[in-house]
């Protein structure tokens, strides 16, 4: 083999490596995160509502900024995706507070 196919072949296998134990520590923190393994997760059903709570405020933040009047209609798509988000981590946090309080009762 030549020295180019050798270093070639090097970085096809280096990479391989890296992408497989990247998608590990990726499904690893997921399951962390929304309590796939565990009985109490990572984040609390009050994270939740505060990253919730923080997901509504950034539309309002934008109109103070100017951002609407920049952007225009790809602003309000945006605002709209975030209530949306904010609206779907409130319901998560109550589902959430459910599973720990059963879990608790036990």
């Amino acid at each position: 083999m030549a020295v180019h196919e050798e270093r070639y072949l090097f970085g096809v296998l280096i990479t391989t490596v890296c992408a497989i134990l990247n998608a590990w520590l990726f499904i690893k923190c997921f399951q962390l995160i929304f309590n796939l393994n565990a009985s109490n997760g990572l984040i609390s059903p009050f994270g939740f509502r505060v990253a919730a709570v923080m997901y509504m405020l950034l539309p309002i933040v934008g109109i103070f900024t100017g951002y609407y009047s920049q952007y225009g209609w790809l602003a309000l798509i945006q605002a709209g995706f975030y209530y949306f988000i904010g609206i779907s981590l409130l319901s998560y946090a109550k589902q959430r507070e459910g599973t720990l309080a059963s879990y608790k009762a036990l």
